[in-house]
């Protein structure tokens, strides 16, 4: 039976939690919180912190991969505080009901340091992904989850966003002011750490 390698590289610096899963998605090994070198060394999907990456989407009209990769930098340089030389772009597909492409952003320097945490510690990254969209993601409206003082929003299939729970009544409450039309019509909200006090703010905020 086929058995896959999940890694969850956590804020803190060689911190992580690992599943060994079967191919039906049970899980047969795992630890938390426990640091990188004691991991299983196989090929590994690695979920990296989503607080270190932008999930956004750029307007490119050209129908030509190359030409695709290289103008997202420069499509969406408006809207990042950091030079586009330091930054490194993953474009992915193009969404068939908006035309707009997908794109994750991260710091080429913070990419580079997670490759070489892995590489130390003899392990191969099969795929790199933004924990955000390890989240489920619900038929309706977005996916939530609290998980070590972070909120992950799964909002669409490669959409969403992670933010410190400390800010969370601020951007919610900001997104009820400014645009109705951005909060979905339910979220489902996940098993997670610290899930009473994530459930009463939701509450409070009316959600």
């Amino acid at each position: 039976m086929r058995h896959s390698l999940l890694i969850h590289l956590h804020n803190e610096v060689k911190q992580v939690s690992w599943a060994i899963v079967d191919a039906a998605g049970r899980v047969i090994e795992s630890a938390t919180q426990v640091a990188i070198d004691t991991v299983p060394k196989r090929p590994a999907w690695v979920l990296i912190p989503g607080t270190e990456v932008l999930l956004t989407r750029a307007d490119i009209p050209s129908k030509q991969r190359q030409r695709i990769v290289q103008a997202v930098p420069y499509a969406l340089e408006e809207q990042l505080v950091t030079e586009v030389e330091n930054l490194h772009f993953a474009v992915g597909k193009r969404d068939p009901q908006s035309g707009l492409i997908t794109v994750a952003v991260i710091a080429r320097a913070r990419l580079e340091a997670y490759l070489q945490q892995l590489n130390a510690a003899g392990i191969t990254p099969t795929l790199l992904s933004p924990d955000i969209l390890a989240v489920p993601k619900p038929v309706e409206g977005w996916g939530m989850l609290y998980f070590d003082n972070v909120v992950l929003v799964r909002s669409g299939l490669d959409t969403g966003f992670a933010i410190e729970s400390s800010c969370l009544s601020v951007v919610l409450q900001a997104a009820l002011r400014d645009s109705q039309g951005l909060l979905p019509s339910q979220i489902t909200v996940f098993k997670g750490s610290q899930m009473v006090e994530f459930l009463t703010e939701l509450q409070a905020l009316g959600l």
